[in-house]
């Protein structure tokens, strides 16, 4: 049974009519995102400390442990389910933007089925931003959306790209940087200034 059909479509529209709940949805999916980030660090630690022993090793070699190893893997692992709830995150808030500027000008938000109007549905956040945020996204913003659309598309829940990949960064859809959450938070702050400043 579906549970969206007994939802009443006054509800319905008034919630998709909310900007502030999609901007709370937003930051409740970064907060989940930030959880799992604490492992995504230290693995980046963790595989830093073995770099620099075996840099410092006369053969250029290691021996890790099994505890060593399991947390370099599981924070690589968990790269792609941050990002993924990170994309989420900074969907939402992109969102509120478009709901706020909408509202503002008395336009609908839903169309007669209740779908949301005038928005983007293919996760490309590049264009999104671009559009809500003007043509102003710089260029590590515009390849952190990227990064981001490549996690919610596929690298963050299947294994590989179920459509041919052709010449898809594998790092880019896969890499994680000791930088990744403070630029995330950074957007989704510019996001919600900028939803703020909207009246």
């Amino acid at each position: 049974m579906d549970r969206e059909e007994h939802v009443p479509l006054e509800h319905h529209i008034a919630l998709m009519s909310d900007s502030t709940a999609w901007v709370k949805t937003g930051l409740q999916l970064l907060d989940s995102a930030d959880l799992i980030w604490a492992t995504v660090v230290r693995g980046i630690h963790m595989f830093g400390i073995l770099c620099e022993i075996a840099e410092a090793s006369p053969d250029h070699r290691y021996e890790e442990s099994l505890e060593q190893r399991r947390m370099v893997l599981e924070g690589i692992a968990m790269g792609g389910p941050f990002r993924l709830l990170a994309g989420y995150a900074i969907e939402n808030l992109l969102k509120a933007v478009h709901v706020r500027r909408r509202v503002l000008k008395n336009e609908p938000i839903v169309n007669d089925q209740g779908n949301l109007q005038g928005i983007r549905g293919d996760h490309n956040y590049v264009e999104l931003a671009k559009r809500e945020l003007g043509e102003t996204i710089s260029p590590e913003e515009e390849l952190l959306l990227c990064r981001l659309s490549l996690a919610v598309l596929w690298a963050g829940r299947y294994p590989g790209n179920k459509k041919v990949p052709g010449q898809t960064d594998w790092i880019q859809a896969y890499g994680s940087g000791r930088d990744d959450r403070d630029q995330v938070r950074a957007l989704a702050d510019r996001i919600i200034r900028v939803h703020d400043g909207l009246g």
